[in-house]
């Protein structure tokens, strides 16, 4: 039995060179993307659950759960961003963010309305441009931008 290795690298450096491919990511291969890189990495000062990304047009929507070392509840929220590719680095980086949603049991709603207006005005502009991703693999380092459709990020090579 031969490997197909070598046809699909093969492959993968003829669309590379010639400058004008492209693949898609569909919203569920990002989802499930996203839940291994959770279950991979251990934040002591807040754990995140039901990371659930939608891909619109031209933007994405996340909700998760939160757990906050600093709260004794879990709180859930959902938020826009834009995502913006930067060739130089191979890096995916969220712009344009801003909070939804936010639901903190225990907090009245007026009080959460007032957190999610400062993090709207103050604390997400300070994360503009912040990187969520960085290409790994040879290929993903080929990209030279992103596209995102409903249901699917496209990437240009």
């Amino acid at each position: 039995m031969t490997s197909r290795k070598p046809y699909v690298a093969a492959l993968a450096a003829l669309l590379i060179s010639t400058g004008a491919a492209a693949f898609d990511i569909t919203e569920s291969m990002l989802n499930q993307f996203i839940a291994t890189k959770l279950a991979e990495k251990k934040y002591s000062d807040l754990h995140l659950a039901s990371l659930q990304v939608s891909l619109l047009e031209g933007y994405a929507s996340f909700c998760a759960v939160a757990r906050p070392q600093i709260y004794p509840r879990q709180i859930s929220f959902c938020a826009n961003l834009t995502p913006k590719w930067r060739q130089d680095t191979g890096s995916l980086l969220a712009t344009k963010m801003s909070l939804i949603s936010l639901n903190v049991p225990g907090v009245d709603a007026q009080q959460t309305e007032l957190v999610k207006l400062l993090a709207n005005q103050s604390l997400l502009p300070a994360l503009e441009g912040i990187e969520i991703y960085r290409a790994e693999t040879p290929i993903e380092k080929q990209v030279s931008s992103v596209k995102i459709s409903p249901g699917k990020l496209q990437l240009d090579l």
